[in-house]
């Protein structure tokens, strides 16, 4: 195990907590018949795009196992109206290389909050340990993030076919 790879540094810099507003919009509203999307999951996807009112990000990450076992605890809230739309938590483990990572963990969207859907996602943080990329599965598809380490927080934006989001994470 790499303990002193770019993704031990990545996630040891990120440790806390953080919030910032999340800018959600459709670049191309998905069909019925696209990508087997079901009802729900356009409906999710319009509902972020086209409700009024600011989305907030708040996230938090604990290192407490990671030198020990190479793993990080995640877990993201999302929400709209001071009301949770989304929310995220999951296990990061590093992989043998320093770089890889795998992650498992639960997804629960409005309006169906106390049914989480487990899911596994993969990304990789570059040699530099300030960039990280991941493929994560969402609503059916697969929804590609990047993260930047920028000066006070983390830059992040996610695209799926159908959308683009972005948030500047702070620090709190």
């Amino acid at each position: 195990m790499h303990r002193d790879g770019p993704a031990y540094r990545y996630y040891a810099s990120l440790e806390g907590s953080y919030l910032g507003a999340l800018s959600f919009r459709l670049t191309r509203p998905p069909s019925a018949r696209e990508a087997g999307l079901g009802l729900l999951a356009r409906m999710r996807m319009r509902s972020m795009a086209l409700m009024p009112g600011q989305q907030t990000m708040g996230t938090s990450l604990t290192c407490d196992r990671l030198v020990r076992e190479g793993v990080a605890l995640h877990t993201t809230q999302v929400t709209k109206w001071r009301m949770t739309v989304a929310t995220t938590r999951e296990t990061i483990a590093i992989d043998a290389d320093g770089r890889g990572v795998r992650m498992v963990g639960t997804q629960a969207m409005w309006p169906t909050l106390g049914r989480e859907e487990r899911y596994e996602a993969v990304g990789e943080i570059d040699a530099s340990a300030t960039r990280a990329r991941y493929e994560i599965p969402w609503l059916g598809i697969t929804l590609e993030q990047r993260t930047e380490i920028v000066p006070g927080g983390l830059r992040l934006t996610q695209e799926t076919p159908w959308s683009h989001a972005e948030v500047l994470l702070l620090r709190r």
